[in-house]
């Protein structure tokens, strides 16, 4: 562990809702916490870059630096260190909110970018789901809810076939493993370019968006009954990640994020909505 990372005490930290937010250092993801932290959520804001601005109040927003790929690789210090005292010490609520928005958008279709991106952009989605929602650390007092920001770049019509149809079949997450595997093998061995499997720039990135789509619908099947599983696409938003610009705001995205979240609790209170879906301007839509 590292000794320089800091645990938040019960006097540091109110006790209340927890929510983890991924990628704070992006706009959707700073958004989102910020958003979050005004509706009086307690949020763990994870980054690797320590500096998510000043005008959240520091008493209900906390930011801890991620190794994704020690994550990855099942380092269990690597999570973010508040919810592992959770679930070790029982100091503080389990998670209740998992915002999963930590992505990377390589621009390359080599072995390193398509590994990197689904590493980052799927595999850590389902290792931290794994980790505060699905193994033992949630209960039918505690209602939980897992939100995977996509994207509209992850759509299947922009696949070329057999690859559509192969990600449409994952009914397994070890179906979806040895997709993934197989994938960096084939671009490392210089048999699979990229037009033979999607159409459009970013490939990387799009495949693994696919594929995070597809891991929603797998989580949602596999997850406790108490335990809702969604995805998000927030639209072409304007951030780092968005060359050509955008038509909104970061703060539109995170509010149809923070609407889908109180869907999700509201389903709670009887208020149901079928799990697994892929949202879109605070609607349902197609993956």
């Amino acid at each position: 562990m590292n000794a320089n990372a800091s645990i938040p005490s019960r006097n540091t930290f109110p006790l209340g809702r927890i929510a983890v937010v991924t990628g704070c250092s992006g706009a959707i993801g700073r958004a989102t916490a910020r958003a979050l932290a005004d509706r009086r959520w307690n949020v763990v804001g994870t980054t690797r870059v320590k500096n998510i601005g000043t005008t959240v109040p520091e008493t209900n927003l906390l930011v801890q630096a991620l190794d994704a790929e020690a994550v990855v690789r099942g380092d269990e210090w690597a999570l973010p260190l508040l919810p592992v005292r959770s679930a070790v010490w029982g100091a503080v609520p389990p998670v209740a909110l998992l915002v999963n928005n930590a992505a990377v958008c390589p621009a390359e279709w080599d072995a390193a970018a398509v590994q990197t991106a689904l590493d980052v952009n799927v595999r850590l989605a389902a290792r931290l789901a794994d980790a505060y929602m699905f193994h033992g650390a949630r209960d039918a007092m505690h209602p939980g809810a897992v939100v995977n920001i996509s994207s509209g770049d992850g759509e299947l019509c922009f696949f070329v076939e057999p690859w559509r149809s192969r990600i449409a079949a994952l009914d397994t997450m070890a179906q979806l493993e040895r997709l993934m595997h197989e994938v960096v093998q084939r671009v490392r061995d210089g048999t699979l370019p990229a037009d033979a499997v999607v159409h459009g720039p970013e490939p990387a990135y799009r495949l693994s968006k696919a594929l995070l789509n597809r891991l929603t619908v797998l989580q949602a099947r596999r997850a406790p009954r108490q335990v809702r599983v969604d995805a998000v696409c927030p639209g072409d938003v304007r951030s780092a990640m968005t060359s050509y610009g955008g038509s909104r705001t970061a703060e539109e995205a995170a509010a149809d994020i923070v609407h889908l979240v109180e869907l999700q609790l509201a389903s709670w209170r009887g208020e149901t909505t079928p799990s697994g879906q892929l949202w879109r301007y605070r609607q349902p839509t197609t993956f």
